[in-house]
């Protein structure tokens, strides 16, 4: 580049020393850090980060540290991103209480939390409470159980945290990923129990939970809370439910729900579009479909002439389809 007269900008230099530390290439990272410095670049968020997770993985978390320190006293911030990869290092070396400290920094700083950074406490935690030396990252969430989550939100109090609606929605969703609905119910309990009020993302992830593990009516119920809140529930939270009552023969609670949906000021051509074209007939609901169509026109509802055509359209390709398929299996 430099023969070429191509200068390096900071994103160049950043990723040409997070190669050579990834490397081992330590001397080499630190020249090409010095020529940055001294070509008039000053280090980024990013760059730092990068030393800073070098020496989190060697052990070295004196010398994390001090870049952390560096950073704020060059007026660069660090994000969520350094701070995860400290609490990690601090968690890999066994030291959890200034992993909670960290994170009592972090938030100190008006840095929000992510759900990375809950994730790294809570398997660190878990591998502390197993005696275990390894604990898959991909899987911990099957591990964790509720006593685990009291524990942390008791570390939390300790360092003089009170646990933010962020916190509620990043333990929500990792029993959600895991499908784990009977503890993510209880959380929600207990952050009600903390007057901290669910917000849209955490209703939007216990329905998918819901419809996930097959429990359509506790995913109604959620849809009722969101709507209670002032929340309008997506359009993809009402499709899961009413495929998912269809799939388990519930035709009559699914209309029931689709009549429920056109009283609350959605635009009727996104409900054609996402419930009857994209969820019931691509599904092959056919005729639950042509009664739910029914239902809107009986009700009025405004329908372009264009979206009519297409669910009238995908009906008739539907029915020819089916036809087709009965036809053959006869022969």
């Amino acid at each position: 580049m430099t023969e070429r007269g191509i200068k390096c900008n900071i994103v160049a230099y950043t990723t040409l020393i997070n190669e050579m530390l990834r490397e081992g290439k330590h001397d080499h990272a630190k020249k090409m850090y010095d020529e940055m410095v001294s070509s008039g670049h000053k280090p980024s968020v990013a760059t730092y980060t990068v030393f800073i997770n070098s020496y989190c993985k060697e052990g070295q978390l004196e010398e994390a540290e001090k870049l952390i320190v560096e950073m704020e006293r060059e007026g660069v911030a660090p994000d969520a991103v350094t701070y995860n990869r400290f609490i990690d290092g601090c968690g890999q070396m066994g030291y959890i209480d200034r992993a909670f400290h960290t994170l009592k920094r972090m938030m100190d700083a008006s840095c929000e939390p992510d759900y990375g950074t809950y994730c790294l406490l809570l398997k660190h935690l878990l591998r502390e409470n197993l005696s275990a030396l390894y604990v898959d990252a991909s899987a911990f969430w099957n591990l964790i159980e509720l006593d685990t989550i009291w524990k942390f939100l008791e570390r939390m109090s300790q360092h003089g945290l009170n646990p933010t609606i962020t916190t509620y929605s990043s333990l929500i969703a990792g029993f959600c990923k895991a499908r784990h609905i009977k503890e993510a119910c209880v959380l929600l309990d207990h952050m009600r129990g903390k007057d901290i009020t669910p917000n849209e993302e955490i209703y939007t992830l216990l329905i998918k939970c819901c419809c996930d593990t097959k429990f359509f009516e506790k995913a109604s119920s959620f849809v009722n809370n969101m709507i209670e809140c002032g929340s309008q529930p997506h359009l993809d939270s009402y499709q899961l439910i009413i495929l998912g009552l269809c799939n388990e023969g519930e035709f009559e609670k699914a209309k029931l729900l689709f009549s429920d949906l056109l009283e609350l000021g959605y635009n009727h051509d996104e409900i054609a579009w996402k419930i009857l074209n994209d969820g019931l007939l691509k599904f092959g609901y056919v005729d639950i479909c042509s009664q739910m169509l029914s239902t809107m026109e009986n009700r009025h509802c405004c329908i372009s002439s264009q979206t009519y055509a297409m669910v009238t359209n995908g009906m008739h390709e539907a029915s020819g389809s089916l036809v087709g398929e009965l036809q053959g299996e006869a022969t």
